[in-house]
């Protein structure tokens, strides 16, 4: 289709530098087998990587529950993603183990688990980002924005989170079924330093937390 960008069913990123994509359909659904973990995107090990307008997609079946993760990042420096759409998704972005990775101005919806994940990092920006209409189903405990340093070898420092919006108003009828707003847990002996959380709407239903540190 001349008028839309290039479609990829999946993009890994190893090991590159200085890479910049721009207006991307990035997705599928998963194939027979394959479980809600599998990492439809990846970047590790990357320097000075940035994605602009770029959508990143499951199924599109309007049922995230059986769809795989969008984006996973793993040991990388100087990372963005702007302007993109994340839908029908177990998980949105997984961060771990980077520096400086800036997520910003982005719509995450139609997600059944978690929409941000940070994990073990240093220089994180969460910024401007709408998420909502999470599908989460009984026994899930999905968080917008979730962060833990489990089985991890150092804590998290220089978070920025501010001027999102989480605006949840789907509910499945089912009690428990609802999500967090943001939720920094699990500080074990290594901690948060440096975490600065400022004018973020949270309109959430069917959760104990908008906020918990």
């Amino acid at each position: 289709n001349p008028g839309a960008g290039a479609h990829f069913d999946g993009l890994t990123i190893t090991g590159s530098k200085n890479v910049s994509l721009v207006g991307l359909d990035l997705g599928r659904a998963l194939n027979a087998g394959e479980a809600y973990y599998t990492q439809l995107n990846a970047i590790s090990g990357s320097t000075n990587i940035s994605l602009d307008r770029v959508t990143i997609h499951g199924s599109q079946d309007g049922d995230p529950t059986n769809d795989g993760m969008g984006l996973m990042l793993r040991n990388n420096a100087g990372f963005s993603i702007t302007n993109s759409t994340f839908t029908d998704l177990h998980r949105g972005i997984v961060a771990q183990s980077s520096t400086n990775t800036t997520i910003q101005d982005n719509s995450i919806t139609r997600i059944q688990s978690d929409g941000i994940i940070s994990i073990a990092n240093d220089g994180l920006s969460i910024q401007g980002n709408h998420l909502g209409d999470f599908r989460p189903v009984l026994g899930d405990h999905a968080d917008a924005i979730q962060f833990w340093n489990t089985g991890q070898t150092k804590g998290q420092s220089n978070i920025t989170i501010k001027d999102n919006v989480i605006f949840q108003t789907y509910f499945s009828g089912v009690e428990g079924t609802g999500i967090q707003g943001i939720f920094i847990s699990d500080p074990l002996s290594y901690g948060y330093q440096n975490v600065l959380i400022q004018n973020n709407a949270i309109y959430a239903n069917d959760a104990y937390h908008g906020i918990f540190v």
